[in-house]
């Protein structure tokens, strides 16, 4: 085994436009067959955008 450290993980800009993309389309079907924006925001583009930060943060690159 070697006693170097591990490289810093980056964030990966791609993880994270995907999960904001999918929130984004989510947040439009939501807002459109409810006509409540607020329940698309709440169920839709929050959850989209944290699965993208998720994403992005445990990218392996």
């Amino acid at each position: 085994m070697s006693d170097t450290p591990d490289p810093p993980r980056r964030f990966s800009a791609a993880g994270f436009a995907t999960g904001t993309g999918v929130g984004g389309l989510l947040f439009l079907i939501l807002s459109f067959a409810t006509q409540n924006p607020a329940l698309g925001l709440v169920f839709g583009l929050l959850p989209g955008v944290a699965i993208g930060l998720w994403l992005a943060l445990t990218s392996r690159r």
